[in-house]
């Protein structure tokens, strides 16, 4: 059922955003990738659909609150990665 739901998004989508030599549609289920990903795609990225904006918003609440609180180990990681180097 997700592949067909995929499918038919991009099909859509991919009409109403024409891809150009600079830029490629990029459709991307965002409960399906990693933490970081995750929190990039809620500051960075546009909502195209949505099918609930209460499931929206309390996702993306979550997520916020898990990454910032993973975000320390994150920075003392690459600190310490920098430092090796």
């Amino acid at each position: 059922m997700r592949r067909k739901t995929y499918t038919e998004l991009y099909d859509v989508f991919a009409d109403i955003f024409p891809t150009t030599l600079e830029k490629e549609l990029d459709l991307v289920f965002l409960q399906q990738t990693p933490l970081d990903f995750q929190y990039d795609g809620i500051v960075k990225g546009k909502i195209l659909y949505q099918r609930d904006p209460k499931f929206r918003v309390d996702y993306e609440e979550q997520i916020l609150d898990e990454y910032l609180d993973f975000k320390p180990v994150v920075d003392y990681f690459d600190f310490r990665k920098t430092r090796v180097i």
